[in-house]
């Protein structure tokens, strides 16, 4: 490839030789607010993320970190919006930066925050202020180590923060991240992302990240009528958008295959992280058995047998081994 390219996992199992055997050279993960008090005491959780990063750093697997949402501060930090808040987050992300220096190679602040349900309770410019707060932090504990923050689509809110962050604020930010499941949640199918990437890229001038992607391996479509409703797909227990052949195994594969074809091949992109490993028992939204929309997007099912899927990423990846 003449480049290196992070091609990971979010949320994988720990087996760090089964995620390089598919070839993947990189994990993503959630970092756990670290401290359990004021005084500075790590918590548990905390913990026991270090040991699966330095597990994985071990075996030359690349970790991005993923940073606490606004609702996941303590109350001791501050009330939301305050000014100690974002301070308690800037000191908070400068230790986790040191603290997983070498090991943790690109830090994510916060998740998908043009949306209402992970930002809560703060706005989109208060949002704005804790990504500014959290990128300076990084870069304080570990100057030059990459640090941005993805959106969920480009709809309106997501542009506004963007441009705020990456081009009123200045805050540093050294890549620009982005979640796509087209097909899925979002119109459209692998070939958007050659408009979507070449929107990034004018958003920011900056490298490219896909922290989320993937497509689902069960379920239908909604009617014309029931997409125009605005119905939430757990309600109907069908999704907003198909591709191809529709929501099957089959369809998971080449899709891909597809993706893979698009990414791997634009410089302008230096990572994508793939959703998810596994399947699950039930939607983690809803809590339904029999609902799609939040349960079937591994590469494993909940057997933990392969699915076509696993093959996919072994075919697409194979000359990746060993690139980071």
């Amino acid at each position: 490839m003449g480049r290196k390219f992070l091609a990971g996992i979010t949320h994988p199992d720990q087996d760090v030789e089964q995620i390089k055997d598919i070839g993947f050279n990189a994990i993503r993960l959630n970092i756990p607010f670290p401290f359990e008090n004021e005084d500075g005491e790590l918590c548990r959780d905390f913990l026991q993320t270090a040991g699966w990063i330095d597990e994985a750093a071990a075996a030359g697997l690349s970790v991005a970190g993923i940073t606490a949402n606004p609702g996941d501060m303590p109350d001791w930090a501050g009330k939301a919006g305050s000014d100690k808040f974002y301070r308690k987050f800037q000191d908070t992300c400068r230790f986790l930066s040191s603290y997983f220096k070498g090991k943790v190679v690109v830090w994510q602040i916060g998740n998908e925050m043009n949306l209402k349900n992970s930002r809560k309770p703060l706005d989109a410019d208060e949002a704005v202020r804790f990504a500014v707060a959290g990128i300076h932090g990084i870069l304080e504990g570990n100057p030059g180590v990459l640090v941005g923050i993805n959106m969920a689509e480009l709809e309106q809110e997501a542009l506004y923060i963007y441009d705020q962050v990456y081009n009123k604020s200045r805050a540093g930010a050294n890549y620009i991240g982005s979640d796509g499941y087209f097909g899925t949640w979002h119109k459209g199918g692998p070939d958007r992302w050659y408009e979507f990437i070449k929107q990034l890229y004018n958003l920011a001038g900056m490298p490219i990240i896909v922290h989320e992607w993937g497509f689902a391996s069960e379920g239908g479509a909604m009617t014309p009528e029931e997409l125009a409703s605005g119905v939430y797909p757990c309600s109907v227990k069908k999704w907003r958008y198909t591709w191809g052949e529709g929501h099957t195994r089959e369809s998971q594969a080449e899709y891909i295959r597809r993706i893979y074809s698009i990414l791997l091949n634009d410089p302008r992109v230096i990572g994508c992280f793939y959703y998810a490993w596994n399947d699950g028992p039930m939607c983690w939204q809803c809590g339904q058995p029999d609902c799609p929309c939040e349960k079937c997007w591994g590469i494993f099912d909940t057997a933990g047998n392969r699915k076509p899927s696993w093959y996919a990423h072994r075919e697409s990846l194979r000359h990746l081994k060993n690139n980071v």
